[in-house]
């Protein structure tokens, strides 16, 4: 197979569903990944939650729905095609040759999926020129994938009447210098044994928690920021993580980078809903979690104060989403989501969503 598309019959049954059960049109995101030849694995579906317009005839959706999605995304697995419906006929219009085209600027192999809720075809844009092709309905082994985990700490001055919108800046720094100074000297340890450049990932068994050789103390810089107020000593620490999509023959080299750059944007959401607690001297960074849909893989920030509202948009409309798939058959890939969801749930405080989640995990 060359620049083909492998779509499992029951994410086709989801987007038929979803166009069958809506008065208007239905657009979504298809996540998943692709091959050096140029195939196409679609891994799960993702609905869009904010649009521009959308009527009976029409759907266009808000184009920071990507940068949201993207952001959700782990290392080795994105956005890889569209798919809307047409209230009656299935065809690739005008319309959608040129969204096509643009996000094929982001995305060379990106594949678009057309329903009327009964009718389902594919498009790609192959050799400057969209056309329709047949996608292989299989169903796709399960992804392989590692956890990486690396705890550090350190200590900033922070001072007593320093400002909030400050003081993320000041704790990003010096843990920011903490992460590069682990990163120069970590070693990759997978059950104690240490791990080297040229280990086969694929060999490993899939979710493995791969601990990098913790950071150790940085005592921070004085001049970071002017402080103002009297200098107090804060603590902070956290563990950074992050999940990654093994290929079959990918070395522990081969992925050295992409690692380094999935914990150093880690840090960085981390401390963006974190939060200073003043009496005890101490700055507590979010929490980060991984939720598993089908075969694709979402990455959550469970923060101090109010959550994230595209992520927990998404995450409503995930609730939506194992109901279809309950609907369809796919009662065990449903609870593993409503698992996760009700973790997310229970994290930034929902209760009666939590419980809905359960609920329906139950019945």
């Amino acid at each position: 197979m060359v620049n083909g598309v492998v779509l499992e019959e029951a994410i086709k049954n989801y987007i038929q569903h979803r166009a069958a059960a809506s008065k208007t049109e239905v657009y979504g995101w298809l996540i998943g990944f692709d091959n050096p030849k140029g195939d196409v694995f679609i891994t799960a579906p993702l609905d869009c939650t904010r649009y521009d317009r959308q009527s009976v005839s029409d759907a266009v959706p808000n184009i920071d729905e990507l940068h949201i999605v993207s952001a959700m995304m782990i290392q080795g697995m994105g956005i890889v095609g569209i798919y809307h419906s047409h209230p009656r006929e299935v065809f690739h219009s005008s319309t959608d040759d040129y969204t096509v085209q643009t996000l094929a600027k982001m995305y060379p192999n990106i594949v678009s999926i057309v329903t009327n809720g009964d009718e389902t075809r594919c498009y790609r844009l192959l050799d400057g020129k969209i056309g329709e092709v047949s996608p292989t309905q299989e169903t796709l082994p399960p992804t392989n994938y590692l956890n990486f985990q690396l705890p550090i700490k350190s200590q900033v001055h922070i001072g007593s009447k320093t400002r909030h919108d400050q003081i993320d800046s000041l704790v990003s720094t010096q843990l920011q210098t903490a992460l590069q100074d682990s990163l120069e000297k970590c070693h990759f340890k997978l059950d104690g044994k240490r791990l080297k450049d040229k280990q086969r990932l694929s060999k490993l068994p899939s979710g493995s928690a791969v601990l990098l050789q913790p950071s150790h103390w940085q005592m921070p810089s004085k001049d970071t920021l002017t402080l103002q107020g009297r200098p107090i000593l804060t603590s902070v620490e956290t563990t950074l993580k992050a999940r990654v999509i093994v290929r079959e023959g990918e070395r522990l080299r081969d992925l050295r980078n992409a690692i380094e750059n999935e914990l150093a944007d880690d840090l960085v959401q981390k401390i963006a809903s974190g939060k200073y607690f003043h009496k005890e001297k101490r700055y507590t960074p979010a929490q980060t979690i991984f939720i598993k849909y089908l075969q694709a893989h979402l990455k959550l920030y469970i923060p101090f104060g109010k959550p994230d509202p595209d992520q927990y948009n998404y995450c409503k409309e995930l609730v939506n989403s194992a109901r279809l798939l309950l609907k369809l058959g796919k009662q065990a890939e449903a609870l593993i989501l409503l698992l996760g969801l009700s973790k997310y749930f229970g994290g930034v405080g929902d209760k009666e969503l939590q419980s809905e989640a359960k609920a329906i995990s139950e019945s």
